[in-house]
């Protein structure tokens, strides 16, 4: 039927349309994160340094950039000196114009790893789009760098898959870079067993952390990527926190992180140093379980692609801080999963499939939308059911795994 293609062609051009026009809005009227790399970026043009002034490493004050401060390592403020060569607007624009390519991007280097044909592209990424759409769409609001670290982890597993080891690991150090949690794709890589990979990852790790000194000097570079530190560990107890850790402190905790506006939520309320040690051994003990499953999972591409998909996951839940946009990741797991769909269309797991593709949609989509008023949004998120939602398609991309032999038979 000619109709379908061109029908294809209309929902994409409105879809377009919207998300651009939404984008241009957000640029022009609320920078948020954004207004802070830009203002990064003039500073390095000012040749002003100063990432992490030290009135804000002792709890006393923020930045004066949107209220926020710099949080991410030394050398990827660099990345954000040519957006300050525009004004705030302009720049905030060709950042989101970023992230609108990186999504196409991820369709396409998903789809060709693979196998699926360009006719199914468009199929792939709006169903995968939608089902996360929530989380997809604050992240642009709030103009962070997430979407691109996330981009750059995709591009890296594409070109580790294509036989790459270079340039895949030098993207995946720049990624650990922006965000730290990447590393999990490391350690994924070591029980693998692919040791160039882990070793070019460190090797560019090291050379990012001392590139500012060649405009710094050693000494100042050394106090930059110690303030660094300091910062990251401050934002690891941050409040709205929809990590395992969030989790457990809202559940079994007297939780004095969230502001006054949200809810109390917990059921217990054991000493913080027990709740912190049970996360630690959760933690540990879902690290050691991620090996496992690594270990004996079959080398099949889609299999390997619902491996990354398991790692993506697992930076959400083991993430010492993971805010709700973080979960725009969930956009990976979420294409892989229409795609196997789509491959495997006949496949006795096709409900499961379809049901955690829904729950998402539900959890991330529909719900927030239909919520009646601010306060039952605060409760909503307040009680992190972007959480259990994220577990439920942590178990179900194991068993996938587990039991790919049985969704493809061949």
């Amino acid at each position: 039927m000619r109709f379908v293609p061109i029908l294809k062609k209309i929902i994409l051009s409105i879809f377009m349309v919207v998300i651009l026009v939404a984008g241009y809005k957000d640029s022009v009227e609320n920078p948020i994160d954004f207004g802070v790399y830009h203002g990064i970026g003039k500073q390095l043009l000012q040749g002003n340094f100063d990432l992490y002034p030290s009135v804000h490493l002792d709890g006393t004050s923020y930045s004066q950039i949107n209220g926020m401060y710099y949080r991410y390592a030394p050398v990827t403020a660099l990345l954000f000196v040519p957006f300050a060569l525009f004004d705030l607007a302009t720049a905030g624009f060709l950042f989101f114009l970023l992230k609108i390519a990186a999504l196409f991007g991820v369709v396409l280097m998903i789809s060709k790893i693979t196998g699926v044909k360009s006719d199914r592209y468009l199929t792939v990424g709006l169903i995968a789009f939608f089902s996360v759409a929530g989380y997809i769409v604050e992240e642009w609001h709030v103009g962070n760098v997430h979407f691109l670290s996330f981009f750059l982890i995709v591009l890296a597993i594409y070109g580790i898959e294509k036989g790459r080891v270079v340039w895949p690991s030098f993207l995946l150090a720049l990624a650990v870079a922006l965000k730290i949690t990447p590393l999990l794709f490391v350690f994924y890589f070591l029980v693998k067993k692919k040791f160039k990979v882990c070793a070019v990852v460190a090797v560019s790790l090291a050379v990012l952390f001392l590139l500012p000194a060649l405009f710094v000097g050693f000494e100042k570079n050394a106090v930059l990527v110690k303030e660094w530190s300091m910062s990251a560990a401050q934002k690891s107890e941050a409040s709205v926190n929809h990590s395992l850790k969030g989790v457990l402190f809202k559940y079994l905790n007297h939780n004095d992180i969230d502001g006054p506006k949200y809810p109390k939520t917990n059921v217990a309320d054991f000493p913080r140093e027990t709740v912190y040690a049970l996360w630690l051994a959760l933690g540990l003990a879902t690290m050691i379980f991620l090996a496992a499953i690594f270990a004996r999972a079959s080398r099949h591409p889609d299999v390997v692609l619902l491996e990354h998909s398991l790692v993506v996951v697992g930076i959400l839940i083991l993430s010492p801080h993971s805010m709700r946009p973080y979960f725009s990741t969930l956009f990976l797991p979420s294409g892989i999963l229409v795609i196997l769909l789509i491959k495997y269309s006949q496949n006795i797991y096709q409900r499961l499939m379809q049901g955690v593709l829904v729950l998402s949609f539900l959890v991330s989509v529909l719900i927030p939308a239909v919520l009646p008023g601010r306060q039952a949004s605060l409760v909503y998120e307040i009680y992190s059911p972007y959480f259990f939602a994220t577990i439920i398609l942590f178990f179900v991309l194991v068993f996938l795994i587990r039991n790919f032999e049985k969704l493809n038979p061949a």
